[in-house]
């Protein structure tokens, strides 16, 4: 081969590199978004499909954030127009529901007065009936 013909070869080779670097971004990231969104998407179902009733489902507002790259997750619940017992009723029901990991972030008044936050962290608990090993003791 001669050197124009290397030439035209060596162009080529780098175009498609970077076109395929280009493609490839674009696609990594589109994968990512996609992930996201179902991750969301599942939470919000679970979060609907744990409330108790169609009634309490309209006056409960539901936010859900998720990352793009990190796993942790946050669930905001307005239930302000809620009353005490149905929100501790769907606080004891998503806490079983939720994945580990996800934070629930419930906003409401609990003795119909005065607004309150607070945030529950969801924990892995281990499998009922079975005893978790004790750490090895260290000196």
């Amino acid at each position: 081969m001669d050197q124009m013909t290397q030439l035209r070869l060596m162009v080529l080779v780098a175009l498609s590199a970077s076109w395929a670097l280009i493609l490839g971004t674009g696609m990594g990231v589109s994968w990512l978004l996609d992930r996201r969104d179902r991750r969301r998407s599942g939470l919000r179902s679970t979060v609907l499909a744990q409330l108790a009733s169609d009634d309490v489902r309209r006056r409960v507002g539901i936010k859900v954030r998720c990352g793009l790259l990190s796993r942790p997750s946050v669930v905001a619940l307005d239930m302000s127009a809620c009353s005490r017992n149905e929100i501790w009723e769907t606080v004891s029901r998503l806490r079983h529901h939720l994945s580990p990991g996800v934070r629930m972030v419930v906003l409401g008044s609990l003795e119909g007065k005065f607004p309150a936050a607070f945030t529950l962290e969801t924990t892995s608990a281990p499998p009922l009936g079975r005893a978790q090993p004790a750490p090895a003791p260290t000196c």
